[in-house]
């Protein structure tokens, strides 16, 4: 019964591109990971050339940017702004497209992220 109102309310929903989400998340994938990777190096490079304790650090603040980057990404994706009300929405997985998409329940659209697995 809940899953029959579940698909009535989700077929009733426009669909709506999100027009600067995938570039947004993708920028800022993009600054994290090379920061990620200028920081490994660097640490790498320092220990090498004689100084471990900033090595040792750089090598710390590349594990802080990647973990940190992730849960940063994460949050992200599921703290999606409705562009029409400015409302919050709840970001689920499309499994029709293997795309994300984020559902306002207030002006019923569902707006694709553009973002996910084998995208179109």
């Amino acid at each position: 019964m809940l899953q029959k109102q579940i698909q009535e309310r989700l077929s009733s929903m426009q669909s709506r591109i999100h027009p600067g989400f995938q570039k947004s998340l993708q920028r800022r994938f993009i600054t994290i990971w090379i920061a990620a990777a200028l920081s490994i190096s660097g640490g790498l490079l320092l220990h090498r050339q004689g100084y471990p304790l900033l090595g040792w650090v750089l090598s710390g603040l590349f594990g802080i940017l990647v973990l940190g980057g992730l849960l940063y990404l994460s949050w992200r994706l599921h703290h999606v702004k409705c562009l029409e009300c400015g409302g919050k929405t709840r970001t689920r997985k499309d499994a029709t497209r293997t795309q994300w998409v984020a559902q306002c329940e207030q002006c019923q659209i569902e707006w694709d992220l553009q973002t996910g697995a084998g995208g179109d």
